[in-house]
């Protein structure tokens, strides 16, 4: 659900109705992929595989786009996201096991924008590397564990071919 997040002056975050186990699919980045960054709307703008945006759409109430940035809070990411190849779209999931209330953070790597606070070196997401924090985001960069388990919990009615 949406709400005012826990890190003072981030806005709305979004939070868990459920609890959600390790690998759980929570969405794709919701909006218009373009070749473009618009930069009124850079905060709610995402990168993806094939050098185009997907710009956050301002009528989606809730999605992942308010899922928030770890580094402005006192605890972990427990949201990680992957960049599908050849689709332009960019899938969040849990990577740890979230309880029901807590606030869904990640991290988007020292490259997404200039923050009003400082991002570590490291994080839960194994991709961090020291200070270049996010080595690489495409699907076909993570972790073997991580395609097999997403794939394992693929909901039902998606493309087979959305995780190759």
């Amino acid at each position: 659900t949406a709400k005012l997040s826990l890190i003072p002056g981030a806005g709305t975050g979004l939070f868990a109705v459920d609890a959600m186990p390790r690998f759980t699919w929570i969405g794709f980045y919701p909006g218009k992929v373009s070749a473009r960054v618009n930069r009124k709307l850079a905060s709610h703008t995402m990168g993806t595989v094939r050098d185009l945006y997907i710009i956050a759409d301002p009528s989606v109430p809730r999605g992942v786009h308010l899922v928030n940035e770890a580094a402005g809070s006192s605890g972990g990411a427990n949201v990680w996201y992957v960049k599908l190849p050849g689709s332009g779209l960019v899938l969040y999931f849990a990577g740890a096991d979230v309880r029901a209330g807590e606030e869904l953070l990640t991290c988007y790597s020292r490259t997404y924008m200039k923050r009003p606070y400082s991002v570590p070196k490291a994080c839960a997401d194994p991709r961090c590397v020291a200070a270049k924090h996010r080595a690489h985001s495409g699907l076909d960069q993570a972790p073997l564990e991580w395609r097999e388990e997403l794939r394992a919990r693929m909901p039902p009615g998606l493309p087979l071919g959305l995780l190759s």
